[in-house]
């Protein structure tokens, strides 16, 4: 471990096929490289070889828990079974990512020169601007404070994913700043992301029903009435902006915009060249899509944009 400050970390899992899949091992070894102790908490339970995997690192405490609540009741559940954290800093997350393609401890340092009280990998401002929660630290004296104990005592097991993010964190994020204290994010869009990113859902936004003739006049029209300014846009980067994993200015990339794709930008092929890149990071990942993605199909109903508008689709692809 290479830091000076004690750090606990708690991390989510689910896996349909209870396994404990080689990128999140590799997540899993890079959290234990810079904490103390990390709770690692399952709805799904995990498979006899993943649970010799995590015995052989002494420093995992896992606990499996009923699949309710989503991940911020697993949250809850591993923070609960941390004990008192005492001076410490904590990580939680979860794994709905690959990565990082940086190590941990240099983000931690980086992070740490910008004096912020509680940070993520990223801030959204989908809804309200929020740390987004699949990777966010919390230092030593905001998790002294009894806002922040207060909030985790008080956490109850919400009925459906719009609780979940409404009463998990959306509302950290708000109490935190409301009781003083400041967050920030490692990944920081500046005006020419949001602008790409005002492009791109300009994009997705184009009607199926558009005569390719209109196109030209619809798309200047619609992007530039939206507002170039990062903090005023209504987007998530993990999605608008996931080709700056290939930058390593955001050092990861979430599943659901290789898996799922939302925008239509090519995350498939995004993917395959982050894998290229980070091989070691992306063991196992074309297994793991195979054996899961029936769990989340018919979740975005498809355009089929890049087909419709290809030269569209050009200009705003994702970029690698």
């Amino acid at each position: 471990m290479f830091t000076s400050v004690r750090r606990l970390a708690v991390v989510a899992h689910f896996d349909t096929s209870r396994s404990l899949a080689p990128h999140v091992r590799h997540m899993l070894d890079e959290i234990v490289s810079v904490t103390d102790r990390v709770a690692l908490v399952s709805t799904s339970g995990v498979d006899d070889d993943g649970l010799a995997w995590l015995r052989s690192r002494p420093s995992v405490l896992y606990a499996e828990r009923e699949n309710v609540g989503y991940d911020f009741k697993s949250l809850q559940v591993g923070y609960q079974a941390l004990g008192d954290p005492g001076n410490a800093e904590i990580l939680f997350c979860n794994d709905s990512f690959i990565g990082p393609f940086l190590p941990l401890d240099s983000l931690f340092r980086t992070m740490d020169s910008r004096r912020v009280d509680f940070w993520g990998m990223t801030r959204s401002v989908e809804i309200v601007p929020h740390v987004q929660s699949y990777f966010m630290v919390f230092k030593p004296h905001v998790v002294r404070s009894s806002t922040f104990r207060n909030f985790w005592m008080d956490f109850g097991t919400p009925k459906d994913r719009a609780e979940a993010i409404n009463n998990g964190e959306l509302k950290l994020t708000r109490v935190l700043e409301d009781a003083g204290f400041t967050s920030g994010a490692y990944f920081e869009p500046t005006d020419e992301d949001a602008l790409l990113a005002n492009q791109r859902f300009a994009y997705l936004m184009v009607p199926e029903s558009l005569p390719p003739g209109s196109v030209d006049g619809w798309w200047d029209a619609t992007w530039r009435s939206r507002t170039a300014s990062a903090n005023a846009m209504q987007f998530n980067s993990t999605i608008a902006l996931a080709d700056a994993a290939f930058s390593e200015r955001l050092p990861l990339l979430k599943i659901e915009a290789l898996r799922l794709d939302p925008w239509e930008l090519g995350g498939r092929a995004l993917g395959a060249h982050l894998a290229n890149r980070y091989p070691r990071m992306f063991e196992g990942v074309p297994e793991f899509l195979s054996r899961t993605d029936h769990i989340y199909a018919g979740r975005y109903t498809k355009k089929n944009l890049r087909s419709k508008f290809p030269q569209l689709y050009n200009a705003v692809r994702y970029q690698y």
